[in-house]
């Protein structure tokens, strides 16, 4: 299966002169400074931008910058800053809701503690549903205006979806039922309490990092003719507010890093990222639009479990792969080093120093994706074909306890960078045909595959799992990866828990839902988790 995507190619300014060096710096200061103008400009009229679509966008911002930047660069930052501010508009649009609550769940404290003892109320958590009304509401503070009845008559009479129709309808009979100025004012007022709060604080861009793309007949990337010359490539790209002027960028070139540029080398169908780097460098990044393979949908499924004290993967089927510890070791003593000179409040680290902390996780990383390659290789000679990780955006894992290297699990974490491990498994794993699935990572850990209890007491150690109602016992990490393989294999679990992805190849993702919900889905189909854990351990 194809998808639409993009490739890129990286290159690093070599032999760059000062004053070309800050020509490009001030031009990139200059688009930074414009690019927060229309910013401010947006985040005073939220109501009015907030429903465009892209090209609506660039539109109305267009007499703001006409004249000041060619168009190379005007479109990629228009797009900037339209993408910005979609974080926002769905927020506004999110608060612009109207819902009942339907009912309350209260959570009381479990065990005893400094501060609270137990059955203390601890949280309260509001079940909210949307009644025709609220519909209305919702609709009255997103679009309501002062023509909104006579739009409203005009698209019923014309709609000929008959459930769009019928949405119509509900409205217009509860403007007439309740009053179009009673719903306009209370719609109204909301609307202007969310959007008051959020114009307080425009967004403001701080990266100079910007985008274009060329418009000269010559190739956007030229080779040296002269053989013995240090410098052996060149980025022409168009500059300034005139596209026939070139501004030409030394850099490095590699025909074994950067192979086979055919493609990149047309301007005028490759765009260019340009930016900045501490050690006054220029990193440019050309890339064009192509298509992509994906694996198809998949059937022979297997669970995974990240992890990071015992192993780095545990497989549904027992197999399991973990991380250069030696090398964990060495940069975990280079990192105590440093923190204890940095009690030192005059301490800088030193290039050397730096130089090697960041050489030594480079070279972790380079492990870690080597693992994952022979796990991949040895799927696929079992002619497994889709894998099922956790979604780990966002994973903190609140541990105050250190390892054997006195270094805390924590910052062990940030370096294995476990949360980024699904991105590199689906990189790899793409080039192996093995499909990829995400499900929730919440409750993995702690819920028994047999009888699908849910208890912080079935875990006995960080290697042992013995449930506290049916007595099923097994290794810790291996349960986990077999409760991550069932929420898939399940259809019940699937189709509460997940949904289709984005790539419409058949794998899946997890739906938006708290912790909560996630618990209360798996408690509530605790009856059927018997049978799906028999199945699994027989596939297994």
């Amino acid at each position: 299966m194809k998808i639409n995507s993009r490739y890129s190619k990286s290159f690093y300014s070599y032999e760059l002169s000062d004053t070309k060096y800050h020509e490009i710096y001030d031009f990139a200061c200059y688009l930074n400074g414009i690019k927060n103008e229309l910013s401010i400009e947006v985040n005073k009229n939220l109501l009015h931008f907030h429903n465009m679509s892209k090209y609506e966008f660039h539109q109305a911002i267009l007499p703001l910058v006409h004249d000041r930047i060619n168009s190379n660069f005007y479109n990629h930052m228009a797009d900037d800053v339209f993408v910005a501010y979609q974080n926002k508009f769905n927020a506004i649009k999110k608060k612009l809701n109207f819902n009942m609550v339907q009912d309350y769940h209260f959570i009381y404290y479990k065990r005893n503690s400094k501060k609270h003892s137990i059955g203390e109320l601890k949280e309260i958590h509001k079940k909210f549903v949307s009644t025709p009304l609220t519909i209305t509401l919702t609709y009255l503070a997103r679009y309501g205006n002062n023509d909104i009845l006579d739009y409203l008559l005009e698209r019923f009479v014309s709609e000929t979806n008959h459930e769009k129709e019928l949405f119509y309808a509900s409205i217009i009979d509860h403007i007439y039922k309740y009053g179009l100025s009673r719903l306009m004012s209370l719609a109204m007022s909301k609307r202007q309490r969310i959007i008051k709060k959020y114009s307080e604080n425009p967004i403001v861009f701080s990266s100079l990092t910007f985008r274009g793309r060329s418009r000269l007949t010559a190739d956007i990337l030229s080779y040296n003719k002269k053989f013995n010359s240090k410098i052996k490539a060149f980025i022409n790209i168009s500059w300034g507010n005139n596209d026939r002027k070139k501004l030409t960028i030394p850099v490095k070139y590699s025909k074994d890093f950067h192979k086979d540029m055919k493609r990149y080398t047309n301007g005028k169908d490759t765009s260019y990222t340009l930016c900045f780097d501490e050690n006054n460098r220029i990193r440019i990044i050309l890339s064009y639009e192509g298509e992509r393979d994906i694996p198809d949908n998949k059937t022979n499924f297997i669970g995974i479990d990240v992890n990071s004290k015992h192993n780095l993967m545990q497989c549904s089927n027992g197999d399991s792969i973990d991380y250069d510890r030696k090398l964990v070791e060495t940069l975990s003593n280079e990192l105590l080093k440093v923190d204890s000179l940095k009690s030192n409040k005059d301490y800088v680290i030193g290039k050397r120093k730096a130089h090697k902390i960041k050489h030594l996780t480079n070279e972790l990383r380079s492990t870690i994706r080597y693992e994952i390659s022979l796990l991949c290789k040895k799927l696929k000679s079992m002619s497994i074909d889709h894998a099922v990780l956790e979604d780990l955006n966002g994973f903190e894992d609140k541990c105050f306890c250190k390892d054997e290297n006195g270094l805390n699990y924590n910052r062990r974490i940030k370096l294995l960078k476990l949360s980024s491990i699904k991105d590199e498994f689906e990189h790899i794993a793409r080039k192996y045909g093995i499909a990829v699935s995400l499900v929730h990572s919440y409750y993995t850990s702690q819920q028994c595959l047999m009888c699908g209890c849910i208890d912080k007491n079935n875990r006995k150690t960080q290697e042992e799992f013995e449930c506290v109602e049916c007595g099923y016992k097994s290794n810790a990490d291996l349960n986990a990866s077999r409760n991550i393989l069932k929420r898939v294999v399940s259809t019940v679990l699937r189709d509460k828990l997940l949904k289709n992805s984005k790539l419409g190849n058949g794998t899946f993702e997890p739906k938006l839902l708290n912790r909560h919900r996630v618990k209360e889905v798996l408690l509530s189909l605790r009856y059927n988790l018997s049978t799906i854990g028999e199945e699994v351990m027989s596939s297994t």
